[in-house]
């Protein structure tokens, strides 16, 4: 196989794949009555497995840059989700807490998240979904700066 036939290329595949589990997790989302998009739902789980993060961490974590992060926040915090604190360490960085209305999501959250990464998975076997993630962790260490 060619590498740059760019339709086939895995970056292109694998950025395909991810688009559109993004598109169908917002669609999850809003069929479940949540009116959350992926953004919001990668935040709010990130934040469920590590509370309080600067926004410049949570950023880096997502892979977001720091602007698309503040605006993400900005709704957030309208709706309740999120709210930033100052850090106590570096006046200049705020912190990010869930909510209790957040956390209150959570169980949903998960629960559209599993459903749309079993129906991306369905014809996939353990094994090829281990090799999957061991070559995608490669890839990423190879690219790693």
């Amino acid at each position: 196989m060619d590498i740059f036939d760019f339709d086939n290329s895995i970056s292109f595949l694998v950025n395909k794949a991810a688009q559109k589990f993004k598109l169908e997790l917002t669609r999850k989302l809003k069929h479940s009555g949540l009116d959350l998009s992926s953004d919001q739902w990668s935040v709010l789980m990130a934040l469920n497995e590590h509370d309080g993060p600067s926004q410049t961490d949570l950023a880096a974590k997502l892979y977001k840059d720091r602007s698309n992060v503040t605006r993400i926040l900005d709704v957030m915090e309208k709706q309740f989700l999120v709210e930033r604190r100052r850090s106590p360490i570096d006046r200049r960085e705020y912190n990010v807490y869930i909510t209790e209305t957040g956390k209150k999501m959570i169980p949903a959250l998960k629960k559209a998240g599993k459903h749309v990464m079993n129906k991306a998975l369905k014809d996939a076997d353990s094994n090829e979904i281990n090799i999957m993630k061991s070559f995608l962790q490669k890839m990423f260490n190879n690219l790693e700066v």
